[in-house]
């Protein structure tokens, strides 16, 4: 008996996403969102095999995000435009309780030349990934642009992350944008390491940052107080730790 398998591939450049947005080929059955508990376990607990685990506010504890990005193993899978979740992954993270992001990256100069043009073209490009993220019932996507962006292109870039944000929270329930810590607000590529004046604009119209690594004690203090000082919540600075 042959087994047909479903392999989801990225879509290496702004031609495959738009002349493939409408012809989409579908997934088998996936599941939805699983409601997760308003509880955590602390993992200290867990470790120390403790048979009675206390029950912690999730509200008031940190979040994980793991990002898959191993040079020897996940070559075939990332660092393309825009990268699919797999089916099984999306399916697996679901039942329980999980989210999972697709993840677009440019690495070059060019692409965002195009997509930041107007405010009609970044509407263009931000609605496919819309409807590639609600199509494979996946649950928003990861912005990592590791390449320097014209300054006069840098509000258009802006509007892309806060018009994506606001559109995907419509189309699909508990979406989230992530933004990674890379392109400043002068359009430099330029790891912060922090939440700093120079990354706050992208951090203020999406959901959370995700830090560069090279951080310290210090940054980590001064991304609180940025945070607590726009009144957003410290659950949505994550604080890259590379292993």
């Amino acid at each position: 008996m042959r087994t047909e398998v479903t392999e989801s591939q990225p879509f290496k450049n702004l031609k495959e996403l738009f002349d493939n947005v409408g012809n989409l080929k579908p997934w088998p059955e996936i599941g939805e969102l699983r409601d997760s508990t308003d509880y955590v376990y602390s993992g200290l607990e867990i470790s120390a095999g403790r048979t009675r685990l206390e029950k912690l506010d999730r509200e008031v504890h940190p979040k994980t995000l793991l990002c898959h990005d191993m040079k020897g193993g996940y070559l075939e899978d990332s660092h393309h435009f825009i990268t699919v979740p797999p089916f099984g992954w999306i399916n697996a993270a679901h039942n329980h309780g999980v989210k999972v992001l697709g993840t677009v990256i440019t690495e070059r100069e060019g692409i965002w030349d195009v997509i930041l043009e107007s405010h009609e073209e970044v509407r263009r490009f931000a609605d496919a990934l819309i409807l590639v993220a609600k199509f494979y019932k996946f649950d928003g996507w990861l912005l990592n642009i590791e390449n320097t962006i014209k300054s006069e292109q840098v509000n258009n870039l802006i509007y892309f992350v806060k018009y994506l944000t606001e559109n995907i929270h419509e189309a699909i329930r508990n979406s989230e944008i992530i933004w990674y810590d890379s392109v400043t607000n002068e359009g430099k590529l330029n790891w912060q390491n922090e939440l700093n004046s120079k990354n706050i604009d992208f951090f203020l119209n999406c959901d959370a940052i995700y830090l560069n690594y090279n951080w310290m004690k210090s940054k980590l203090k001064n991304s609180l107080a940025l945070a607590k000082t726009h009144s957003r919540d410290i659950q949505d600075i994550y604080v890259g730790v590379d292993v």
